[in-house]
């Protein structure tokens, strides 16, 4: 018998139909002491859609979206913590 497999993650870019579900999640106790106010986040999110440097993410699992993300090279900035890594 064949064993069922694993569910995957899928990393999909942020799209404008997604701020309602990312503020709902930002006004989450738990995520909101880590975060600012929804509204200028959300609109951060916007701006970082057009970004070469930063690419905002949904996190879907069996289809269903269940966390942000964002990735970025930090070389491409000025001061960033890892100045000492190799690029990669």
């Amino acid at each position: 018998m064949a064993q069922p497999r694993p569910a995957r993650y899928v990393f999909r870019e942020v799209e404008e139909d997604d701020f309602p579900m990312i503020a709902t999640w930002l006004a989450e106790p738990h995520v909101a002491q880590w975060w600012g106010d929804p509204d200028t986040e959300i609109a951060q999110i916007r701006d970082h859609m057009d970004s070469i440097s930063v690419e905002p993410l949904i996190v879907e699992l069996r289809g269903e979206p269940i966390a942000y993300l964002q990735s970025y090279d930090p070389h491409l900035e000025d001061d960033h913590p890892y100045q000492d890594q190799p690029f990669g």
